[in-house]
């Protein structure tokens, strides 16, 4: 059970702590608004959190995304696997329109035509154990990219979760048109 919505705002906070409060009334109740003094990047933020008071785990996620993940499944994957921090990932499919050398020292070793390269990608959704906020220090500005690496570097259990959920960051214009013909 969800039972605090931490929402941690800088640019333009009054006007989205007003839109969230008239379009989730039932959930006001369970909101905590805190607003950065200065930007503090997607972790950053995490450690305004009142921590004594909180959940053991949190769930973190950009606020320029639409998706409709199961986050019960995803926090199961968490739980059962005794992972420190988790990051959802998205399959992508690359294509190389051109022929891609494999050369080693000026040498041409193979070519392949065309090929495609399957890859995943972080896709802003993240679940993470409070211990992990520790590696955050006070006012510092820090991406979640980098709060996963610190993890990595002192040997924490950071995991990927693969989603096949409808996904869309609308970080630029021609995903927010594809976004208004979500369902």
């Amino acid at each position: 059970a969800i039972n605090k919505i931490h929402i941690i705002l800088h640019y333009k906070a009054k006007l989205i702590k007003e839109y969230l409060i008239k379009r989730f009334p039932k959930l006001k109740h369970k909101f905590q608004f805190i607003v950065e003094k200065k930007p503090l990047d997607t972790a950053g933020g995490l450690k305004l959190i009142n921590f004594k008071i909180s959940s053991e785990s949190y769930l973190l996620i950009n606020s320029d995304l639409i998706t409709n993940i199961n986050f019960e499944s995803l926090y199961e994957f968490f739980r059962n696997n005794k992972a420190d921090l988790v990051v959802c990932a998205t399959k992508n499919e690359i294509l190389i329109p051109y022929g891609v050398l494999n050369v080693n020292n000026k040498k041409v070793k193979n070519i392949t035509e065309k090929p495609t390269f399957n890859i995943h990608i972080n896709s802003g959704i993240y679940i993470l154990n409070k211990k992990i906020i520790n590696f955050i220090n006070k006012n510092e500005k820090i991406s979640a990219v980098e709060l996963m690496k610190r993890s990595i570097k002192k040997n924490k259990r950071v995991l990927y979760y693969p989603i096949y959920e409808k996904w869309i960051d609308i970080g630029n214009h021609t995903d927010l048109i594809k976004a208004k013909n979500f369902k």
